[in-house]
């Protein structure tokens, strides 16, 4: 069931881009349940195909992903001066500072490592870069590229 046009247009656009697919479903449920639109890619590439049929207000990263990895989906967002400035949240396995230092070096907004604590701390985080959302509940949106 999709929202409705009036009730879509306040919620805030939330892109994840996860390869894993039950980390993407989990973060589109939890996500969706705190009132967000989100869509979903499994790599860089259909992430941005994504930003193209969808207006998006935070991206969620992965950063190791085959096709094209999140380092290179950050610089083409940030090359790109229409969406160089939509906060991404990057969620990764790795635990290592050169990763983490090499993200921001790419405009990332926050870092989490996949783990259960560092998830509620992601949906946190989401809700200070957005605000709060409508009251009812998001829709996800899994694009077909």
């Amino acid at each position: 069931m999709y929202p409705n046009c009036e009730a879509l247009s306040r919620m805030s656009q939330v892109l994840v881009i996860e390869d894993e697919k039950d980390c993407s479903d989990m973060l589109s449920r939890v996500l969706s349940r705190d009132g967000h639109h989100v869509v979903t890619a499994s790599n860089g590439w259909e992430g941005l195909i994504a930003m193209d049929k969808y207006p998006v207000d935070l991206i969620v990263l992965d950063l190791m992903m085959p096709g094209m990895d999140g380092y290179t989906f950050l610089q083409i967002l940030r090359e790109d001066r229409s969406r160089a400035n939509i906060p991404v949240i990057v969620l990764t396995a790795m635990e290592n500072s050169i990763s983490d230092h090499r993200a921001q070096r790419l405009g990332v907004t926050e870092h989490f490592l996949k783990s259960s604590d560092d998830i509620g701390q992601l949906v946190s985080a989401v809700q200070r870069h957005l605000g709060p959302q409508p009251s009812g509940r998001g829709d996800a949106t899994q694009p077909h590229a």
